[in-house]
């Protein structure tokens, strides 16, 4: 979790376009968001195991949306122009998409086996 709230300002501040400033309001409450989801587990008396579980498996499932986005916008000629994903490029992510896919479904069906017992 550490190294999402030290990298936090950085990106904000890329994104935006804007000089590096840690007292922004929106920065404090984005290290406050990110700093009490470590709370999920004493909180909710959860399992630490069950927990990271799910969360390494909820990331696998962003993958395959990733990649569909980067098909979609890719290969749009008024985005891209030039830069259009060529037929190898676009042959490449469905490969990448149908191994998320894969991967995916291993990672929910792992996700629901672990969490019935």
């Amino acid at each position: 979790m550490f190294p999402k709230v030290a990298l936090l300002r950085w990106l904000l501040n890329d994104y935006h376009q804007r000089g590096s400033e840690v007292r922004r309001l929106d920065y404090r409450l984005y290290v406050l968001g990110i700093s009490l989801l470590g709370l999920i587990v004493p909180i909710f008396n959860a399992r630490p195991i069950l927990v990271m579980t799910a969360s390494q498996a909820f990331g696998a499932l962003i993958l395959p949306a990733t990649t569909l986005c980067l098909l979609i916008l890719g290969n749009r000629r008024k985005l891209m122009g030039p830069h259009k994903f060529s037929l190898m490029i676009n042959l490449l992510l469905i490969a990448v998409l149908i191994f998320a896919l894969t991967m995916s479904y291993f990672s929910l069906s792992g996700l629901i086996g672990a969490a019935r017992g």
